[in-house]
Parts: structure tokens; C-alpha cells; sequence
């Protein structure tokens, strides 16, 4: 069987003399084969024989050629039909299998031989592709170059690789970590001191330097400390994309005790001092990886009251010691802000989203956590939304760019799917008006794309059950106008199955509001009309959204929305009738004062009768309706009818 292996990977390797032809071949050499031929015998080779580890590296090599070759070529010419997926899901699991190894075996000797051996294949491909015109385009500079051949799904792999030899082969002692830490913060420090003993006489050279004028000896405050922190943070951006407990442990212990710093009301100006708050800003702002790092490790320990008051420290902070000047970027920690979000990935941002909320939109936290001047609460405030408006945006262009974008790729929307509270609170902020409809609104329309259509009925009926005045349905109208580009009978499909969601979300209600179903018995009548059981705003709010559509230009967005109720009317009179009978059946049986069931009868037959005035009746019924339907108005008739007889008798 292994002689078998062997004859097979000498088919496979044996087509290609040097790697140059792999770049000479107009057609492909191993992307044409299927996954499992290109990987099988090699997995097999290595299990059996660990002498055979270099020759498969030599033949990932190959590979890894053959696919940064297909890949380049189809990024010049989209027309090239050559498909590289096959090759690079080989790269990919052999790859992933000398990580496993790696792990297993421990071996720093193994980790030099794959170093040694990423290293030369960088080289080769750098050697064999950096005259292509993509790579011209993209600049001849290392930075340019690493990002376009990390854009290669097959030297992204290789990369990893690397990085677990890396790791492996450079181990960091425990203590060094907090160590670091330390030398780093205590340098920043030294630095804040140095530029806020002079700040204006600094600031001032350093728009005379920037002029080309000769005082540079402020500039070169900044240029020192820049140069010992850069290679400090280049370890942690490191030890941050290994994933290292004890950074971990480190960056959690210096949070936790910024945190317990900020929130003490009578923290001394010695601690305030101390914070490494400054410290963790300045390396965040410049390594991706170790945000990511903080936001994945650390964010249980961060509170609304924690980014409010460290927020109020950094902002007396000069932004020159800790932002990096980025171009074509606002230089305000808003827009820094913003700009991260694009690293971080969907959990993480839902994190932020909760964080973020309450400082954008509760107007009684800044009083709750202290006493905050009103421009600081104002621009927390403002900075809050644009964050939160950015995030949102990326959900939603999301979604758009994904034609089968699911709501359990993204943590935000997948919040919405699984708990009741927090989709019910998306809607009740979106038909808030002002500021939250403009945020929520889109969220929504997201939730509804990503989902699919029978959610959206839902989150309609939502709508339509919840809105309290026109305002809140326009609202509605507006979350309509956008989904139709999308599904253009939406609202049609809403308008069908309203009853039946209705249903559902009133059993979904009782079921999370238990235990106060449980106390009704203790609350009075009126109270008790408060059950959503006998709301009936929602009779008026579907009357209201027939009649915008029956008096609405034919230019107006409401017009293509087509609600169809008319076209719908027999069977949205049956279940509107039935409900209304079941209304009255349970309002003869409860045990009230007549004034309370008069209220709840006359209203509730006002509003059914309404609805059902404005829908009007359609030319043609289907056959099953006119009888079901004069069954139901005779037995409404007979209701009401048996009211006001009791009424009489009771007047005499």
C-alpha cells in the first residue's frame, strides 16, 4: 500500500523538471486534479515515513507556485478559465496537516526546517512574479507586495504555517511579557511627561518643522520614542497573532486595574498617572492584530462607565503621542474609531454595538456615572452614533454584497434571531423617530434581507401590531421601500400571513412576560384591558396603511409597496371577524363593571367595522368566503345585539 503512495506522488511530481515551467505552461499542471488526489498520498507518506517531511514541503512548494501563478493571472485577465479552488484547498490541508505536526511533535528542529523552507519559497515567488504587471500596479515595495501575495488564498496558508514555526520556534519566558509591558509603559510615560512640559512650545516647532525650518529639536521627541516603541509593539503584534496566555493574563490585569482607577471617585493624581490606559491606546493604534487580540480576550471586562470615564482621561491627552497620522482620514479619535471597526470581526463588533448603545442614546448615564460636562456628554454621544452608523453600515453592505448571506454569519443579526427581546427592541428603535430610526432602520432591513422571507413577514407584523401613530408606521413605509428593490412582494406576503404571526408573537409574548400574566389576577379592570389580547391597534394601523394606499399618487413610493388588501379581502375579513367574535365571547364571560366592557366592546367593534369598511369587499369572492363571511357578521349582529338588549333591560 505504501509503495502504492510512493508510485503516486512520483505520477503527481514527477511532470515538472523546475519550477520555472510551472510559469511557462499555458496550461495548469495540478489544478486540474481533483482535492484528494493531490493530498491523499501525501498524508499517507508523512504518517508512515518523517524522513519524507522536506520532499512534501518541496511539493507544497510546487503547488503553492502553481496556484499564486493561476491566481495572478485570473486578477489580469478574468477571462482565463483556469480554476485554482482545488489547488488551494490541497495547499490548504497540507498546510493544516504540518501545523498538526508541528503541534504534536514540538520540534523547534522541524519549525527551523519549514522557516528555512518558507523563506525560499517567498523568495521565488517574489523572484518569478514581481515583474507581472498586478505587481507593477501594486508597487515593487515589501509592504505593497506582502499584501498582494497575501491576497493568494494558497501563500495566505504557507503564511500560517509560518507563523505556528515561529511561534514554536521562539518561545517567550513567562515573565518576559510583563516585563515588556512594563519598560513600554514607563517609556510612554516618560514621553507623555517630555511633550506635555512643553506642549505648546512643541506643537509650535513642530509646525516649524513641518515648514522645513530648522528647529528640530522638538521633532526628534516624538522620532526617539517612536523608534524604542515600534519594535516593542512589533513583539506584542506578534505574540498578539499566537494567541499568547500571557499577554493575555498581562493586558486583563493592567484593564482591570485602569478600570477599578477610573470608576474610584477619589482616585489620586499619582494613580491617574499610572493608568496604561494611554499606553494600550498608543499599540492599539498602530497593530490591528492586537485590537483584535484585546477585543477577543479582554472585553468582558469592559463597561459602558469604563469607556466613558477612560475616554474623559484620553481626551486630555495630546492625540500626536497616541494617534498615527493616517491619510485621507479625519485626525479625531471618532474617525480612528470608525476605521478600526473594518478589523474586527462580527462577534467582536456586537460587543461594541452593546457597548455603545446606551452612550449614544440614554440620556441618563453621563448623571448615573458622574458628573460630566455637557460639550464632553454631547460628544460622547455623537461619537457613539458615528461609530455605531458605521458598524451598521458594514452589516448591511454585508449583507448586500452576499447573495446568500446567512443571519448566523454575523453576531449582530444573529442576536436578532435567536432572542425575542433584542429583535423586539430593534423595531421599537427603529419607530423611534430621529436618530434611532436612521440607525435601526437599515439594521432592520439587514435582519430582513439575511433571514429570509418569513421573517420579514414577522418583523412586519411587528410593525403593524406595535406602532402606536402614523408617525411609527411611516417608519414601516420606510423599511418597505427599501426591501422591495429586493423582494417586491413583501408587503403582499406580510399582509397574508398576518394572522398567523400575530398569533405566534402574541404566545411568544406570554411565554416571556410569565410572570406578569401570572399577577393579573391581583391587577385591577382596567389594568386588565391592557392585555394585548384586546389591543386593537392594529385594526387601525392596517386601515390606515389601506387607505395611504388607496389615496396615494401613483408617483408615491407607497404605491409600489401594493399592500393588496382588497385583493386579499375574504380572507383577512374571516380572521379579522373571528377575532372580533372571540373578543366579545371572552368579554362576556369576565365578571366586570359595565362601564369597563362597554369601553372595550364599542371600541373594538368601531375598529373592526372600520377595517373592514376601508378594505371594501372585491368584485369576485372566492366561493368559500361569502358564506363563512355572512355567518360571522350575523353572529357579530347577534353579539351586539345581545348587548344592547341588556343594556335596556338594565336602563328599565
Amino acid at each position: 500500500m505504501l509503495q502504492r503512495y510512493m508510485v503516486d506522488i512520483y505520477a503527481i511530481t514527477g511532470a515538472v523538471d523546475d519550477i520555472g515551467m510551472v510559469y511557462r505552461n499555458l496550461r495548469p499542471i495540478w489544478a486540474n486534479n481533483t482535492v484528494s488526489h493531490l493530498v491523499d498520498p501525501c498524508i499517507k507518506i508523512l504518517s508512515k515515513i518523517p524522513s519524507s517531511r522536506p520532499a512534501v514541503l518541496n511539493y507544497v512548494g510546487m503547488l503553492t507556485h502553481e496556484a499564486t501563478h493561476l491566481y495572478l493571472s485570473k486578477k489580469e485577465n478574468p477571462h482565463i478559465a483556469a480554476d485554482s479552488a482545488n489547488i488551494e484547498r490541497a495547499v490548504r490541508k497540507l498546510t493544516s496537516e504540518f501545523r498538526r505536526l508541528l503541534i504534536r511533535t514540538q520540534s523547534k528542529g522541524f519549525a527551523f526546517d519549514i522557516l528555512v523552507w518558507a523563506c525560499n519559497l517567498f523568495v521565488e515567488i517574489c523572484k518569478y512574479n514581481y515583474e507581472r504587471p498586478i505587481a507593477k500596479n501594486a508597487g515593487i515595495s515589501p509592504p505593497s507586495l506582502l499584501g498582494l501575495f497575501d491576497s493568494c488564498p494558497a501563500v495566505s496558508s504557507v503564511i500560517k504555517l509560518t507563523d505556528k514555526a515561529i511561534a514554536l520556534f521562539v518561545s517567550f519566558p513567562d515573565t518576559i511579557v510583563a516585563h515588556l509591558l512594563k519598560i513600554g509603559m514607563q517609556d510612554f510615560k516618560r514621553y507623555l511627561n517630555a511633550v506635555l512640559s512643553g506642549e505648546y512650545f512643541l506643537y509650535y516647532a513642530f509646525l516649524l518643522y513641518k515648514e522645513g525650518l530648522t528647529n528640530q529639536a522638538p521633532i526628534e521627541v516624538h522620532e526617539n520614542h517612536k523608534q524604542k516603541f515600534l519594535p516593542i509593539c512589533d513583539v506584542f503584534t506578534f505574540l498578539a497573532s499566537q494567541n499568547n496566555a500571557e499577554l493575555r493574563n498581562a493586558m486583563r490585569e493592567l484593564i482591570s486595574n485602569d478600570r477599578e482607577v477610573l470608576e474610584n471617585p477619589t482616585a489620586t493624581s499619582e494613580q491617574l498617572q499610572n493608568l496604561s490606559l494611554p499606553f494600550l491606546v498608543k499599540i492599539v493604534a498602530n497593530s490591528a492584530e492586537v485590537l483584535r487580540f484585546l477585543v477577543h480576550n479582554v472585553y468582558d471586562l469592559i463597561t459602558t462607565s469604563f469607556i466613558i470615564s477612560g475616554s474623559k482621561y484620553v481626551s486630555q491627552l495630546n492625540k500626536q503621542c497616541l494617534l498615527p497620522l493616517l491619510p485621507n482620514m479625519e485626525y479625531t479619535y471618532t474617525a480612528f474609531m470608525r476605521q478600526i471597526a473594518f478589523y474586527l470581526n462580527s462577534d467582536a463588533l456586537a460587543h461594541i454595538v452593546e457597548l455603545m448603545l446606551p452612550i449614544a442614546f440614554n440620556d441618563n448615564i453621563f448623571e448615573k456615572l458622574g458628573n460630566y460636562d455637557q460639550p464632553f456628554q454631547q460628544s460622547m454621544k455623537d461619537s457613539a452614533l458615528q461609530i455605531l452608523t458605521e458598524i451598521i453600515g458594514m452589516v448591511v453592505s454585508l449583507v448586500h454584497n452576499q447573495v446568500m448571506h446567512n443571519v448566523g454569519e454575523s453576531a449582530l443579526l444573529k442576536r436578532c434571531a435567536s432572542n425575542f427581546e433584542v429583535l423586539e427592541e430593534a423595531v421599537q428603535y427603529s419607530m423611534a423617530g430621529g436618530e434611532k430610526s436612521k440607525l435601526f432602520i437599515p439594521y432592520v432591513h439587514a435582519f430582513c434581507i439575511a433571514s429570509g422571507p418569513v421573517r420579514t413577514t414577522e418583523v412586519i407584523a411587528r410593525y403593524i401590531i406595535e406602532a402606536k401613530d402614523d408617525e411609527q408606521l411611516i417608519c414601516l413605509i420606510a423599511l418597505l421601500t427599501s426591501l422591495i428593490i429586493f423582494a417586491p412582494n413583501t408587503s403582499e406576503d406580510a399582509i397574508i400571513n398576518f394572522f398567523a404571526n400575530r398569533t405566534t408573537l402574541m404566545l411568544e409574548k406570554k411565554r416571556e412576560s410569565a410572570k406578569k400574566f401570572a399577577q393579573i389576577n391581583s391587577l385591577s379592570s382596567a389594568a386588565f384591558f391592557k392585555d394585548d389580547f384586546y389591543d386593537i391597534k392594529w385594526l387601525y394601523n392596517l386601515r390606515t396603511l389601506n387607505e395611504w394606499e388607496k389615496m396615494a399618487d401613483d408617483e408615491h413610493a407607497i404605491k409600489s409597496i401594493r399592500f393588496e388588501m382588497s385583493k386579499h379581502y375574504g380572507e383577512l375579513a374571516t380572521e379579522i371577524l373571528r377575532w372580533a367574535l372571540d373578543v366579545l365571547s371572552s368579554l362576556k364571560r369576565k365578571e366586570k363593571t359595565d362601564e369597563s366592557i362597554k369601553a372595550v366592546r364599542d371600541s373594538t367593534a368601531q375598529a373592526v367595522l372600520s377595517l373592514c369598511s376601508s378594505i371594501g369587499p372585491p368584485s369576485v369572492l372566492e366561493p368559500k368566503y361569502p358564506y363563512k363571511l355572512s355567518a360571522q357578521f350575523a353572529s357579530l349582529i347577534i353579539f351586539l345585539l345581545d348587548y344592547v338588549g341588556r343594556e335596556m333591560r338594565f336602563t328599565k
